[in-house]
């Protein structure tokens, strides 16, 4: 005994579109993983997750440029909350592998006066 039962519905599309829309979502989303992947070994695995954040404040703008969708004070709110944990991180990247290449030639100074 059925407990729901939807009303006999015809879809609107052909088979033949179906297999269209899935094959090219397939093939988007495969092309996309192995440019990603290839990408990672350039950059490496850490870099690339700090900018992996930045993919909600992008689909946020180009939603508002290409589709006009409008944006919310809570989307703006968690975009400036996105856009500064990426700049402080990179930051403080930055400053650690300075301060990594202060401490080497150090060494190598210190080790060429001997």
């Amino acid at each position: 005994m059925a407990l729901w039962q939807e009303p006999n519905e015809q879809s609107s599309h052909s088979l033949g579109w179906w297999i269209l829309l899935i094959g090219s979502a397939l093939l988007i989303q495969g092309l996309c993983a192995i440019i990603w992947n290839n990408q990672i070994r350039k950059v490496g695995a850490a870099k690339a997750s700090v900018f992996l954040n930045l993919q909600p404040f992008v689909a946020m703008v180009l939603g508002y440029l290409i589709l006009g969708n409008p944006v919310t004070f809570t989307q703006v709110g968690g975009s400036i909350l996105i856009v500064g944990g990426v700049i402080l991180s990179t930051l403080q990247n930055m400053s650690k592998y300075t301060s990594y290449n202060k401490v080497l030639s150090n060494i190598s100074e210190k080790n060429n006066s001997i």
